[in-house]
């Protein structure tokens, strides 16, 4: 790419030369193996006890 600048003196245009640099980000998605699904639904689960939980003892409360 190349753009003159205009501000040179004597009205010559000397050319300012600018470079560009491109990156390619590779986003890969990983499978799970069945101990992974099976943390992943067991924390789900707790997770979700913990909140039922929670709501038991605040709705008690008042």
């Amino acid at each position: 790419m190349i753009i003159y600048n205009s501000f040179s003196k004597g009205g010559i245009h000397s050319p300012m030369t600018f470079h560009i640099f491109f990156f390619t980000i590779t986003l890969q998605k990983r499978t799970l193996s069945e101990e992974e699904i099976l943390r992943k639904q067991q924390l789900k689960q707790t997770m979700e006890e913990i909140i039922d939980r929670k709501s038991l003892y605040y709705t008690q409360m008042y």
